[in-house]
């Protein structure tokens, strides 16, 4: 009979331990899908951030495109600019002989419609000047 009890109880036992043992791995199973579905998220939400770093990539190397397109128009400003100071340059160093001229006392063809462009000026000069000394009195 105490075998029987004996049996009994480890019967009894064995059922409670399977129960308790099905439920652990029935929570596993929710645990473990949880944790695929959350895998699934997070694939999908690095495909669209793979997604707006390939855009932003494209709009970096469209800008940096742009960027080149009008460096490489300033090109001819630069150019231009340096034209631009060689001519004065050489109207400079014109106008430097003619000073030396004027300063050594020789006569240079078609100087007298020169000095009348400069006197010229000059009256223009003092006619503005006094203009706006007189719009301030």
């Amino acid at each position: 009979m105490f075998v029987d009890i004996g049996v009994f109880l480890m019967a009894v036992s064995f059922a409670i331990f399977a129960v308790f043992f099905a439920k652990n791995l029935w929570r596993l199973s929710f645990v473990a899908k949880s944790v695929g579905e959350t895998a699934k998220q997070m694939e999908s939400s690095f495909n669209g951030t793979l997604d707006q770093v390939e855009k932003v990539l494209d709009n970096t190397h469209a800008t940096a495109m742009d960027v080149e397109v009008k460096i490489s128009a300033l090109n001819g400003v630069f150019y231009t600019v340096g034209e631009v100071g060689h001519t004065t340059d050489l109207i400079s160093e014109e106008l430097n002989d003619l000073t030396v001229g004027y300063a050594n006392g020789r006569r240079v063809e078609g100087e007298k419609p020169f000095i009348r462009i400069i006197q010229g000026a000059e009256f223009v000069k003092g006619v503005i000047k006094s203009w706006k000394r007189g719009q301030t009195v």
